[in-house]
């Protein structure tokens, strides 16, 4: 082949690079919750396994998975409403914390694509299921005195919800391996759990 026709080590790397169209993925990062806007002070962790496909060796993958998410909410007495009721204004410093199953089925599109390094968007939604919540509050009698309530609320309220995610990140290829770096924002599409919760998160998550 003539000179002017050879494909340079990158180019050569490319195709070999988009013949790889499945990529399996072992997850891992942190999270702080939000309920309507609220942020929570303490950061949860999320696990989990993912699986990306890249459709036709384009610039665009489908990915889903299942993720473990642990999540520290606080909520403010507005935003608060078991069994669909607003709580009295003597209940004060609500917070729980809760555990999340996230099936996630995103589209994601390579800004930079080359042989090494990805540039990437991502988006999609996410089935979300509450697999456990315990709550807590303070609670100021008519004397002055304030009384502290913990409990377990497991099933109560919706258990199921959806949210949308959106994601940035970056990826360095290597020979079989990558790893992933990818900030993300997920707002609920619902309310879920005891007190109704609009519950999002926001976060970073690394994938290799």
């Amino acid at each position: 082949v003539p000179d002017d026709y050879a494909f340079d080590d990158d180019e050569k790397g490319n195709n070999a690079a988009d013949k790889k169209l499945w990529q399996v993925s072992l997850v891992g990062g942190s999270n702080l919750s939000m309920v309507s806007g609220t942020v929570s002070n303490n950061a949860g962790l999320n696990t989990g396994v993912m699986v990306q496909r890249r459709i036709n060796g384009s610039r665009f993958s489908v990915e889903t998975g299942i993720v473990r998410e642990s999540m520290d909410y606080n909520v403010g007495n507005g935003d608060y409403t078991p069994d669909g009721k607003p709580v009295s204004s003597d209940v004060s410093n609500v917070r729980g914390t809760c555990t999340m199953v996230d099936v996630p089925v995103n589209v994601r599109y390579d800004v930079v694509h080359s042989k090494k390094n990805n540039a990437f968007v991502s988006t999609g939604v996410s089935a979300m299921w509450m697999a456990n919540q315990n709550v807590s509050y303070d609670y100021t009698h008519s004397d002055g005195s304030t009384s502290t309530t913990n409990k377990n609320v497991d099933g109560q309220g919706r258990t199921v919800y959806a949210v949308t995610n959106v994601a940035v990140g970056y990826e360095r290829k290597f020979k079989n391996t990558a790893v992933q770096v990818a900030p993300y924002v997920k707002i609920p599409l619902g309310n879920v759990g005891y007190g109704n919760l609009s519950l999002g998160s926001l976060g970073a998550q690394i994938s290799i």
